[in-house]
């Protein structure tokens, strides 16, 4: 069929073949001795192939649209029966003990799989095995809310997150299938860092930031020359004292820097072992930036004037540090993806 003639004259759609009907051809005058029925057979073949990708285009969108409704209101339903729970998670979030920015991980989740929304929906197909993971997750969203309101224990929350997120995953594996299930495996699996950590790991992960901030200290106060004496988290210096406090971990920024450097790791390389490599340099670079900040507090402190220990730098000139060690990561990753696409043109693979 050729589809440049076809196209321009679309009036032979209205015909309907029966036995008693003549489809006259397009152009009699240049016919060549071929005979209009066997260009009506061809016209009317196109005209059922285009219907039946009609058809199936509108089949696959009606699909995809109910797969789409039933996500979506189990997601609702979950949110609706956890309210509680995610209301105290949310005030966890913005003002409590671990005020750390959980609730940006959900969105950047979402925009994951919207970036990547035409790889991950492209084999739809229902998947009963996801009833298994939903049941579960409801299961321990059930427990979590029995424990949570009979006041049985502090990290009920964090159960009760995990069920959802775990319910979550579930209803999309049962309504997109396994392909798409696979193809939104790092969306869905950041989700697990909107899990606060219990307590107990909360204060011994703080305690071990104040150490090595601590211990960076003492190597540039060393290396600077400056006289101090420690004890413990506290610096005896000439006319001042400063502590390391809990406040003055890190424990937020370190939190930042790993979301960014899981984003970076997961856009920017290929293979496994970089992004370990990556992402494992977010610790020491946290304690390196809060050694130097300190140090750098200090040294202004006893040097040109001692409003700096209570001045702005203090209090909100962390984001300066911040930015540092942003270039810094940025840094390793570009180094780090320049050497793997040194090592994949080495092994003759192609890079797009």
């Amino acid at each position: 069929m050729y589809w440049g003639k076809a196209f321009p004259k679309l009036q032979f759609f209205s015909y309907r073949t029966t036995p008693s009907t003549t489809v006259p051809a397009l152009n009699p005058t240049r016919s060549n001795g071929r005979s209009s029925s066997g260009k009506a057979l061809r016209y009317v073949a196109t005209n059922v192939q285009l219907t039946s990708i009609v058809e199936l285009r509108t089949g696959l969108h009606s699909r995809r649209t109910q797969m789409n409704i039933a996500f979506l209101c189990i997601c609702l339903a979950l949110v609706a029966v956890n309210s509680d729970a995610l209301h105290a998670w949310l005030q966890m979030s913005i003002s409590g003990e671990q005020s750390v920015d959980f609730w940006i991980i959900p969105l950047i989740s979402a925009f994951l799989c919207y970036e990547r929304r035409n790889a991950i929906f492209a084999r739809m197909q229902f998947n009963p095995v996801g009833f298994v993971p939903l049941v579960l997750g409801i299961g321990i969203c059930t427990a979590g809310h029995t424990a949570y309101f009979a006041h049985v224990g502090s990290n009920m929350i964090i159960v009760i997150l995990f069920g959802t997120i775990l319910s979550i995953a579930g209803a999309f594996l049962m309504c997109y299938g396994m392909a798409a299930c696979h193809e939104a495996r790092f969306p869905l699996g950041i989700l697990l860092l909107a899990i606060p950590l219990p307590q107990a790991a909360w204060d011994q992960l703080i305690h071990w930031l104040q150490n090595g901030s601590a211990t960076v200290v003492d190597l540039l106060f060393l290396l600077f020359k400056v006289p101090f004496l420690r004890d413990g988290l506290t610096f005896h210096l000439s006319g001042l004292s400063i502590e390391i406090a809990p406040e003055c971990s890190g424990i937020r920024s370190s939190f930042a820097l790993m979301v960014f450097a899981l984003l970076l790791a997961h856009f920017a390389l290929r293979s496994f072992v970089l992004r370990l490599v990556l992402v494992s340099a977010v610790i020491p670079l946290v304690i390196v930036k809060n050694g130097m900040r300190i140090v750098t507090i200090a040294l202004l402190s006893i040097r040109v004037d001692p409003a700096f220990i209570n001045g702005s730098l203090h209090r909100h000139g962390g984001f300066v540090f911040f930015t540092l060690v942003l270039a810094a990561e940025g840094t390793l990753c570009w180094l780090l993806r320049r050497s793997e696409l040194q090592w994949r043109l080495g092994a003759g693979e192609v890079t797009q």
